[in-house]
């Protein structure tokens, strides 16, 4: 049986859970390997909202008149964002959107103040969707910066889309699953359980950063003030 993982293919996965489990690829056979490994990367996916692995940059093409743009439609290149933190405009000395609050700005864009720009000035991200406040009166591009929905493994030699000290759990994880498909929930307890400490010492070692960066400072040297996004990040462990 193999040892500790510094990253995992799918192939070395299934080879560590059936060399614990005893069985060969009849009994566990390669797709029920395959879905339980995706299934217990994408747990740990979950366990946050932001993984600075999954940030990925792209466009967005807007159209005039037309203030609300779904993170996964076609206006967005590439079409996998779950989740927004920059809209800028990189034409010439280029220019920042700022992020706002969905409430507060649907509670101030409306009736005459929900008027159309060439230069929207404030976006937020809420349901799934981003929105542009004033809504643009042209069609143009702006670029993005956010998270992408992370990349499913599909054949043996794919990789958990997470950081490799994530692996070992990952592989801990298929052999509780597979236990629990064979209705030994000792077992799949047992093992999950060892799945779960793995999980929370590479958290851990992955995000508990030590290291005190110095305050940002502003304009001559006067204090900083928050962005609403600066506000979100902060909450964020």
């Amino acid at each position: 049986m193999q040892g500790l993982l510094l990253m995992a293919t799918l192939a070395e996965i299934s080879s560590f859970a059936r060399a614990v489990l005893q069985t060969d690829d009849t009994d566990l056979t390669d797709e029920m390997l395959l879905v339980f490994g995706n299934d217990s990367t994408e747990r740990i996916v979950n366990v946050r909202n932001i993984w600075p692995h999954l940030y990925s940059e792209g466009t967005l093409a807007v159209v005039a008149s037309d203030g609300q743009y779904a993170l996964n439609s076609a206006s967005f290149t590439p079409q996998t964002f779950t989740y927004l933190e920059s809209v800028w405009d990189d034409n010439g000395m280029g220019r920042s959107l700022v992020e706002t609050d969905y409430q507060e700005a649907t509670a101030f864009w409306i009736g005459n103040n929900q008027t159309e720009s060439d230069s929207p000035g404030w976006f937020s991200i809420y349901g799934g969707n981003l929105y542009l406040y004033p809504r643009p009166s042209a069609s143009r591009t702006y670029r993005v910066g956010g998270y992408r929905e992370p990349t499913a493994m599909t054949t043996s030699g794919t990789s958990p889309d997470l950081p490799t000290r994530f692996h070992n759990a990952i592989q801990y994880g298929v052999v509780s699953l597979a236990l629990a498909q064979t209705e030994d929930y000792e077992g799949a307890q047992y093992w999950a359980g060892i799945a779960n400490q793995a999980v929370n010492a590479a958290m851990r070692a992955q995000f508990n950063n030590t290291t005190h960066r110095p305050a940002q400072m502003h304009g001559r040297g006067g204090p900083r003030y928050w962005w609403y996004r600066d506000w979100i990040r902060s909450m964020v462990p």
